[in-house]
């Protein structure tokens, strides 16, 4: 049986108790000195959890400061088509993100991060993550432009406005947060290829970095693939309604 938690068995208020597990996540005995390579290698690994954290609460922003605002002023379809799966995403994060706290709390020096971050991006829940962020990846441009059809309302664009206006924000648009999930998933087959990078040989760790890239690789890969299919049927859609448009001129 795994010792990480599994997304279907998280509610709202549980988060993963991956780090009681003792398995892979022992760091090197106290006083043991850190090579050079080791040093830039901790460097790295602290990277990709302070940028993990950071992404958390970037999409903490859409779900607090923008949907908080927009919901008086949506039904609740708009705040689907706008928001999409927000709360699953988040969520996906959020195990993440917490796991490598508890990590990072048990440890001065991460040794092995190999178990934690394979298990986040194959089976089960590369799957969740791969279902979730398809779908709010692909479907962003429609919330986007959503945003902006309503931004000709005007108490729509006063409620926008005042979201915008939090200093959480830092003078970024809401484009700019939605596109926030895609960046991260691009950016996790760099950062952990760099750890890769700087693992020695023979460190229990390498296999399953590796192992963890090729998966980061696929979901990338396909989330990729379905941002394009949903490009290339707006594009149909678009066409389909000039020609319409065309044929009642004539």
């Amino acid at each position: 049986m795994s010792d990480c938690p599994t997304l279907s068995a998280l509610g709202q208020e549980g988060l993963p108790a991956m780090a009681k597990s003792k398995q892979g996540l022992k760091a090197p005995k106290q006083g043991l000195k850190l090579t050079p390579r080791e040093i830039i290698r901790q460097k790295v690994i602290e990277e990709l959890f302070q940028t993990e954290d950071k992404h958390v609460q970037n999409l903490h922003i859409l779900q607090d400061v923008f949907r908080t605002h927009l919901q008086p002023v949506l039904t609740p379809r708009e705040l689907w088509k706008i928001f999409l799966n927000i709360d699953k995403i988040v969520l996906i994060h959020e195990t993440l993100n917490e796991s490598m706290k508890k990590m990072r709390k048990k440890n001065d020096v991460v040794y092995e991060i190999g178990k934690l971050v394979l298990y986040y991006f194959s089976g089960e829940q590369g799957q969740v993550l791969t279902k979730e962020a398809s779908e709010f990846c692909r479907m962003q441009s429609m919330a986007v432009e959503m945003v902006r059809a309503k931004q000709k309302e005007s108490r729509f664009q006063q409620l926008m406005a005042e979201a915008l206006s939090s200093s959480k924000c830092r003078h970024l648009q809401f484009q700019d947060f939605m596109i926030m999930e895609m960046q991260r998933l691009t950016k996790y087959p760099l950062l952990l290829e760099n750890v890769v990078k700087y693992t020695a040989v023979y460190h229990p760790d390498k296999d399953k970095l590796k192992q963890a890239v090729k998966y980061s690789r696929d979901i990338l890969f396909h989330i990729n693939e379905a941002v394009r299919k949903q490009e290339y049927i707006e594009k149909l859609e678009s066409y389909q309604k000039k020609l319409d448009l065309s044929e009642l001129k004539h």
